[in-house]
């Protein structure tokens, strides 16, 4: 989102400080083999979370779908894991993974009533978008690394009958050019107390 920082974006040791203290522990350092290949921002770390079914909540702004130069503040919780499907096709692995959030609406700048249908479903589908698009960022960016920080392997696992047709697979090859399909589901189920003057 041009022009629009949601803070989540700095990489450990980038972060704009004041004052002395120097130690900072923020975003996911990626390795593979015991070697440091990468790292993830904080809003990346979000979405690797989610993807893992370890994000328990946090707070997001999105853009306004009515008006693009305000927000809208959102209290975002994951209640249950992801569904996750490995596939092992003959063109390469195929992963099918759905998350569910549910979000809570915390400030809306532009007073549009987005807590009624049939403005709700247009925030959820938005918001859904956007989570849609980081999580299939960080996956893109982590197959580039072979590296699954998603676990995905542990359910690639369940798909072979002995140890030797897993390491003959060598999983972590396999999911550099695995096919992953993201579907995100979210759902408003409070929306606080709104002031209206």
């Amino acid at each position: 989102m041009e022009g629009f920082n949601s803070g989540g974006t700095y990489l450990a040791g980038q972060i704009p400080r004041v004052g002395k203290n120097k130690s900072e522990l923020f975003g996911t350092a990626l390795f593979r083999d015991n070697i440091m290949i990468g790292e993830l921002t904080g809003d990346e770390t979000r979405y690797m979370l989610m993807a893992r079914g370890e994000f328990k909540r946090g707070y997001f702004t999105m853009r306004d779908p009515g008006k693009a130069e305000l927000i809208v503040a959102l209290n975002v919780r994951q209640e249950e894991k992801p569904k996750v499907k490995v596939i092992i096709g003959e063109e390469g692995p195929i992963i099918e993974l759905i998350i569910s959030l549910d979000l809570d609406l915390l400030s809306i700048q532009s007073e549009i009533k987005y807590d009624i249908p049939p403005l709700k479903s247009v925030l959820e589908e938005r918001f859904a978008e956007d989570v849609k698009h980081g999580v299939e960022s960080v996956i893109n960016r982590c197959q580039d690394l072979e590296v699954d920080v998603f676990l995905f392997g542990t359910q690639a696992v369940k798909r072979f009958k002995t140890i030797d047709q897993l390491e003959d697979y060598d999983w972590n090859k396999q999911f550099k050019s695995a096919e992953v399909n993201v579907k995100v589901n979210a759902q408003i189920r409070r929306s606080g107390t709104m002031i209206v003057l």
